[in-house]
């Protein structure tokens, strides 16, 4: 009988030794982190004059605060529309409304776990719509490399009308980027053929279970790329994503004028890109102090502001860019079909 089979030594303590290294890992990390914050926070306020800062922010135009934070929510929006345009057919595409809360979910779970808020995309798209985990994966892999792609066209875009002393041959460097990642795309998207023979190649090396899971994977990932097929579909996610640019570069530059600063959409889209490049690698939960430290580094490239003015400014527009997707979130994660795992310990 097996009940009357010896334990294996030691094959009850695998479990606990594995949840406890990760437990420490996760502590670690969190405490990486708020150090980080901390450090940040210190390093950006050491010497500045907390009154001025008081008296900067009571001086802000309270008119071109609220227009920013409704430049976020339209932004939201956008980018729940240009997630539609992903999945194809399209008359087969998610409603827009799990879409929109699925992305809500996965932008606030981001601010405090890197990059976890994407998977949390996955599983509560798929458990509001029933779609393959793959699929959904794909197309966000799709909808960062656009947003990437756009970013980098906006510093090829933007820069020659502005010369950083932190910038050097920023042409070369973007291009050295950009058009691999259209290569890829073209790959992707019209040689799939070439993929799923690739794909079978490579797991012919496997063991069959996993030679059919790959070759499974590989075709619903590549259904997740059906949309670049479609002249309709690409033409209105470019569109969707110059749309989604120009309304993050439109949030920065209307906080200059609540602040009366002397900058103008170039210098908006040179900070947004910094922010956004500045986050691709794990940050501080909520972004805090890290995201004030890159504003005022960016914004003093342009002018010698005061240090007060200069950390109003980016305490102001880190928290419109914050607490929209805080409270929007707050109630995705409320509305979200997904059941959280329970964490051990």
């Amino acid at each position: 009988m097996l009940a009357d089979q010896p334990e294996q030594p030691g094959t009850d303590l695998i479990a606990p030794a594995e949840t406890e290294k990760k437990n420490w890992r996760r502590w670690l990390r969190w405490l990486l982190s708020l150090g980080l914050t901390a450090v940040t926070i210190w390093y950006i306020s050491r010497d500045v004059d907390l009154t001025e800062v008081g008296q900067s922010l009571r001086g802000a135009a309270l008119g071109w605060v609220v227009l920013g934070l409704l430049i976020i929510g339209v932004t939201g929006l956008a980018k729940a529309w240009r997630w539609q345009q992903l999945f194809s057919p399209r008359q087969e595409a998610p409603a827009f409304r799990h879409l929109f809360w699925s992305l809500l979910l996965g932008q606030f779970l981001n601010l405090a776990l890197w990059r976890f808020g994407d998977l949390a995309r996955v599983y509560d798209l798929n458990q509001r719509t029933g779609r393959s985990k793959t699929l959904i994966l794909s197309t966000i892999v799709v909808e960062k490399s656009l947003h990437l792609l756009f970013v980098l066209l906006t510093l090829l875009l933007f820069l020659p009308f502005i010369v950083l002393p932190m910038v050097r041959t920023p042409v070369i460097a973007t291009t050295w980027v950009v058009v691999p990642l259209l290569a890829v795309f073209y790959l992707l998207a019209f040689q799939t053929d070439l993929i799923i023979r690739l794909s079978k190649k490579v797991g012919a090396w496997l063991p069959a279970p996993l030679e059919e899971r790959l070759l499974r994977m590989a075709i619903s990932g590549l259904e997740g790329l059906a949309a670049l097929r479609d002249r309709r579909a690409v033409l209105l996610l470019l569109v969707s994503s110059a749309l989604i640019a120009l309304l993050e570069i439109a949030t920065p530059y209307v906080i200059f004028f609540a602040f009366d600063l002397p900058f103008g959409f170039v210098e908006a889209a040179l900070l947004n890109m910094a922010l956004a490049l500045g986050f691709v690698a794990p940050s501080t939960p909520l972004k805090i102090g890290i995201f004030e430290w890159l504003t005022i580094f960016v914004l003093r490239q342009f002018a010698d502001l005061p240090d007060s003015l200069g950390l109003s400014y980016a305490l102001v527009f880190h928290g419109v860019v914050i607490l929209p997707t805080v409270i929007l979130g707050f109630m995705a994660t409320v509305r979200s079909r997904w059941r959280w795992p329970r964490w051990p310990g």
